[in-house]
């Protein structure tokens, strides 16, 4: 039954209950783990710098960092693969030298024209140092080299050959033909072993023997003082 005093009033509205009677919430802030979700253009700048640090410092810290490691890994490599250069062509132009040196010494104990000798003495006197230089290079690169590994490049028919001119009196003109052939092929290997790409040392070592083996054959084209 309707009051009076009230006439056509509708009832008023039913007085909520349940979860909507509480007060409106505020929209609760996002996860924290989701923020990459619900903020990612916030959460990539975070991302990019270290605690404490301005953008700027940060990549010259991670450019600083990435220089150390390249030294780093370059150092390392230098030391692991550095014993694995090719080293055979050195150890062909040692074996050039001891077999110059050898045959040089043949024209030191038989030659009469004085070209011939100043020739053989030059000869012999280069190849014993330039010998000692290559083999030394090698040890220092962790490359030993014995007697006979050395002595491989030995002629015996260079050695008759001279042998033979010796008997027939024509040892000097034989002797300067040989030597020049040996310092031809020697100039060739030590060229073949730059090409290798050598380190430092490498380089100017040969850079030395080379000048020094086309001053030899300049000396022996000179025509012999009897002819």
């Amino acid at each position: 039954m309707v009051p009076s005093g009230t006439p056509g009033m509708p009832p008023g509205p039913a007085a909520p209950y349940g979860p909507s009677a509480q007060a409106p919430a505020q929209s609760a802030p996002h996860d924290a783990q989701f923020e990459f979700i619900m903020n990612p253009q916030k959460s990539a700048k975070k991302g990019l710098l270290l605690p404490g640090g301005s953008f700027a410092k940060q990549l010259a810290l991670i450019g600083g960092g990435t220089v150390v490691l390249i030294i780093i890994i370059i150092v390392l490599a230098s030391s692991v693969f550095g014993s694995h250069a090719n080293l055979t062509p050195f150890i062909g132009v040692a074996q050039d030298q001891t077999e110059l040196a050898r045959v040089a010494a043949l024209g030191v104990a038989s030659a009469s024209d004085s070209v011939a000798q100043n020739v053989a003495y030059t000869v012999d006197l280069t190849m014993t140092s330039a010998q000692q230089q290559t083999v030394a290079y090698l040890a220092n690169n962790h490359k030993k080299i014995g007697v006979k590994q050395l002595a491989l490049k030995q002629s015996t028919q260079t050695t008759q050959d001279l042998s033979s001119a010796q008997a027939n009196s024509t040892f000097d003109s034989a002797f300067m033909d040989h030597i020049q052939q040996l310092l031809q092929t020697y100039a060739s290997d030590l060229n073949a072993a730059y090409k290798t790409g050598p380190g430092p040392k490498g380089r100017q070592m040969l850079i030395q023997q080379y000048k020094g083996a086309e001053l030899l054959i300049t000396q022996a084209q000179q025509p012999l003082a009897g002819n």
